[in-house]
């Protein structure tokens, strides 16, 4: 048996559980645009890209130009070590071949003073033998004409390169010569026998 309560329950209209309260609806929600670092952080990115690209074309070109640089400046240099070791060889041939001319040129300047020594000595020579001749023929006046002709050769004989100890003993004899000429004509004869003599012997050591 039902109770009132339950009995009031049933009589009572039942709320409609599809009919609920009706609910706003919903707006869709605005979409947000994107910010300005948002829409230009694919253009940086891009920018980015290419400035890495440019700095490593950059980079690659100067370092192949360098490189290429680098190359030829070392082909230089051996070239030019090449050309500096040829330099010296023919530097150091033409200082042998000056050392060979000057040798030479020595020698020929030696010789040439020696010619001109014994051209003087043997002239020298050949006068001092005249004045003996002469005053052996009783010809002073000849032989002092050649004595002084030898004087004069004497005097040549000084001007070139001989050693003035190996001349020293001539102008004394000389001077005895001439001096007893005409007073003593053994003296005169003695003294023109020793410069004779010493002039042959003055020429056998140049030879």
């Amino acid at each position: 048996m039902k109770s009132r309560k339950d009995i009031q329950v049933e009589d009572s209209p039942t709320l409609d559980t599809n009919q609920s309260t009706p609910q706003p609806t919903s707006q869709p929600e605005p979409v947000s645009k994107p910010g300005i670092f948002k829409r230009a952080l694919p253009w940086v990115i891009v920018a980015v890209v290419f400035f890495i690209a440019g700095v490593g074309l950059v980079f690659f070109t100067l370092y192949q130009n360098t490189n290429n640089a680098l190359t030829a400046s070392k082909q230089d240099a051996a070239q030019l070590s090449t050309q500096l070791s040829a330099a010296n060889v023919d530097l150091q041939k033409a200082k042998n071949d000056l050392s060979t001319s000057q040798a030479a040129l020595a020698d020929s300047n030696n010789a040439l003073d020696k010619a001109q020594q014994l051209s003087i000595l043997y002239k020298f020579e050949a006068d001092v033998n005249t004045a003996r001749t002469a005053l052996a023929k009783q010809d002073p006046s000849t032989a002092r004409q050649a004595l002084t002709i030898a004087g004069t050769d004497l005097t040549e004989l000084q001007k070139t390169s001989i050693s003035v100890d190996n001349i020293a003993g001539l102008q004394p004899q000389l001077d005895l010569a001439v001096t007893y000429l005409e007073s003593d004509v053994i003296k005169a004869s003695a003294a023109m026998d020793t410069l004779y003599t010493n002039l042959l012997l003055i020429s056998g050591n140049i030879k």
